[in-house]
């Protein structure tokens, strides 16, 4: 019984020393290593701190400038088709010179190219014959028709009293027709 009572006084000596000096320890080498992050990470928010005041404020002329661009492109957008689908484009040219009276062949087309302003251009050139009246009325509604971006390129016709209106004759010639896009 008395072994037991030494071993026991033993232990409670040994469990006391390692509280006194043991957690000490490991409270200062966990608290030095935790200041040392601490410090570490007041330098980074200093830092980001120093950067963002080097963030100039934003002008109120060029937010005003970004929106009146903004609106711009949108209108463009709205005016210029990204895509448009070509045989559905000349197929509904067939149906317009169809309703107005006179016959277009397509001669040939031209793809997509570089034009100027940053757009892209898309021709096609057509045979037209008919009255000099109607091949007229045939352009003003193709180009004030569904898609903005078609203008008429180069007109070429050949015939009697083309510029006459009481009497209107047959004409044939060729049409180029431009259609645009960004």
């Amino acid at each position: 019984m008395r072994n037991r009572i030494i071993i026991a006084g033993v232990i409670i000596v040994f469990l006391a020393a390692f509280i006194f000096w043991g957690t000490g320890f490991i409270y200062d080498v966990t608290w030095a290593r935790s200041s040392n992050e601490r410090e570490d990470l007041a330098t980074q928010i200093e830092n980001a701190k120093a950067a963002l005041e080097k963030v100039p404020e934003i002008d109120s002329t060029l937010q005003y400038q970004l929106e009146e661009l903004q609106s711009q492109l949108e209108y463009e957008m709205t005016v210029l088709p990204a895509d448009i689908y070509i045989p559905g484009f000349i197929e509904t040219m067939l149906t317009i010179a169809d309703d107005n009276g006179i016959t277009i062949v397509p001669l040939r087309t031209i793809d997509w190219s570089a034009a100027s302003g940053g757009y892209e251009k898309y021709q096609v050139q057509v045979l037209v014959t008919g009255d000099a009246n109607n091949i007229a009325g045939f352009i003003t509604t193709l180009e004030n028709g569904d898609i903005n971006s078609v203008v008429t390129t180069s007109l070429k016709l050949d015939g009697d009293d083309i510029g006459d209106k009481d009497h209107p004759s047959a004409a044939q010639g060729t049409l180029t027709i431009a259609m645009y896009r960004r």
